[in-house]
């Protein structure tokens, strides 16, 4: 009797130790299902945000803009102090913008798009300036809630980057390439200087876009030196500017400016010797008693004032050239020992002789003078042996290039 209630004693305490262990392990089962649960949706939140991060990076690359619904989300209480490099601003991913993912969380981006609710959370969201991607709603893990992948953020200043550099050159039309990036506060003025002068301003109201481009033709001027910079003005008021390029027309002419300009460099002892000059279009000099004429290869002034290169007016037309009868030289060209061909020279005032070139040892060729005569040689300024040395050629009828 005794040794068989003693064994019951011991069945009983047996079994409600028993059945505290087994409680004790369903707990812990329990814990570690639901933990275990946690961990791999944090897992996933993790894998989405390397995918966006990767897809998101490469389309900035190629559109210098963010995948992005347009419209600001606010309902960023949780996420909002985590990157101390954020700015204000945090977007929806569109998730349609990128090719080729596939993502765990982040669906509603499709209702948020249609409505722009900002109570959705099942969003994946990216700041405007540090491009850190967050997951709105977040996964809790040990009583800790996550929303990106965790980092030691240290503050870093972002500067505006602006590049200005040459496309293609085409005569004496460059066209430049605008390039200016800003991920502080948005870019509100591009400056395009030339020297000191704003030659071309773009102003901008979509902040948003940190990536600003654009193509500008400019005009150079012949055998002036160009130097052309950008400068980058951001919403806040801060500028910054780009390298400068330098640029140089040294073989075209299209306006009296660069014809002007012609004379000066030819008149400072520069022959251009191997240089060829294209003009490109008619060109008006607008000559009188107060703005006359100082012929290329001014030789009288200079023995070493002459033009040795070539010169091509490709047919084009050369009015308004006034010299007073006073001059020397009564010419467009006052000395030549290189090529002149295809320049049409017309002068109004029918008293005026005015030549092509005054004193001519190489080549002219396919010129037409303002008589549709034949150019005359002008005997007293060409001693025997320029005129041995003389190949003219004229076309009184035709110009040809």
């Amino acid at each position: 009797m005794i040794n068989l209630k003693q064994n019951k004693g011991i069945t009983l305490v047996t079994l409600i130790l028993s059945i505290i262990i087994m409680l004790i392990i369903s707990s812990v089962i329990l814990y570690n299902a639901s933990t275990g649960m946690n961990t791999r949706a944090l897992n996933n939140m993790y894998n989405d945000i390397t995918i966006l991060k990767d897809k998101v990076d490469i389309y900035y690359s190629q559109y210098g803009t963010l995948p992005i619904i347009k419209t600001k989300y606010v309902n960023v209480e949780n996420i909002k102090n985590i990157n101390i490099n954020d700015n204000e601003n945090y977007y929806v991913i569109d998730l349609e913008a990128l090719e080729n993912i596939t993502l765990t969380y982040g669906k509603e981006y499709k209702e948020y798009k249609q409505t722009s609710e900002n109570q959705k959370t099942d969003l994946y969201v990216v700041n405007e300036q540090s491009h850190t991607i967050y997951y709105v709603k977040g996964i809790t893990l040990d009583n800790k809630n996550y929303y990106t992948i965790p980092n030691e953020y240290t503050k870093i200043e972002i500067p505006q980057v602006s590049r200005l550099k040459l496309k293609q050159k085409n005569n004496n039309i460059a066209t430049l390439e605008i390039d200016a990036t800003n991920k502080n506060v948005g870019i509100k003025t591009i400056n395009l200087y030339k020297g000191n002068d704003i030659y071309k301003t773009y102003e901008y109201t979509n902040s948003l876009k940190e990536r600003k481009q654009e193509i500008v033709d400019v005009e150079l001027p012949f055998y002036e030196e160009s130097n052309f910079y950008i400068q980058i003005i951001d919403t806040n008021g801060n500028a910054t500017i780009s390298g400068t390029i330098t640029l140089k027309n040294e073989d075209t002419i299209s306006t009296k400016e660069d014809l002007s300009a012609l004379a000066e460099v030819v008149n400072s002892g520069n022959t251009l010797e191997g240089k060829t000059i294209i003009q490109i279009k008619d060109i008006n000099l607008e000559g009188s008693q107060d703005n006359q004429w100082i012929p290329i290869g001014n030789y009288e002034e200079n023995e070493n004032n002459y033009f040795a290169g070539t010169y091509n007016g490709k047919g084009h037309t050369i009015s308004g050239l006034y010299i007073n009868t006073n001059v020397g030289y009564k010419a467009l060209f006052g000395k030549n020992t290189g090529t002149i061909q295809n320049v049409v020279l017309n002068v109004e005032d029918e008293t005026s002789v005015i030549e092509i070139c005054s004193v001519n040892t190489g080549t002219i060729s396919n010129c037409i003078d303002n008589t549709n005569k034949e150019i005359q040689k002008n005997e007293e300024k060409q001693s025997n042996e320029e005129r041995q040395g003389n190949e003219t050629i004229l076309n009184n009828k035709e110009t040809q290039e």
